[in-house]
């Protein structure tokens, strides 16, 4: 198997890895977006037990690591941290206006902070095991 094939089907299981997790429809009633930043986190941190805050927020930031990760192997054109985490923000923004179609999913500005972030941290350990190996 060539290197590219291995960093194309890498790139893609990040993105089916995403899908399942987020576009996936849930049985549930009528949900109402979040547009207002830090709302749905603050309300978690608030009110729910500490599993649910793992599950939640690190859930959102972890889901896009590998996204962040893996796009600049697959774009090498667009290697800069600017470019891979706007990537991971559209995909991110993709992600929740999907979601808008959905039954029992609840598009989230949250989410799309936390993900971005995710995408930020992704990169930033390319960068880091990119130098570790002399690339």
């Amino acid at each position: 198997m060539s290197q590219k094939t291995f960093i194309n089907i890498i790139y893609s299981l990040s993105l089916l890895f995403i899908m399942r997790f987020t576009i996936y429809p849930t049985a549930g009633g009528e949900v109402k977006p979040n547009i207002i930043p830090f709302a749905e986190i603050m309300y978690i941190l608030l009110h729910y037990p500490f599993q649910s805050i793992i599950i939640n927020i690190l859930g959102n930031i972890a889901l896009f690591v590998p996204l962040g990760f893996t796009l600049p192997l697959r774009f090498p054109i667009r290697n800069t941290t600017r470019q891979v985490v706007l990537m991971g923000m559209v995909f991110s923004l993709t992600v929740e206006c999907i979601q808008t179609m959905l039954p029992g999913r609840m598009p989230d500005i949250d989410d799309i902070m936390l993900n971005t972030f995710g995408a930020f941290l992704g990169y930033q350990l390319y960068t880091y095991m990119r130098k570790q190996v002399g690339g």
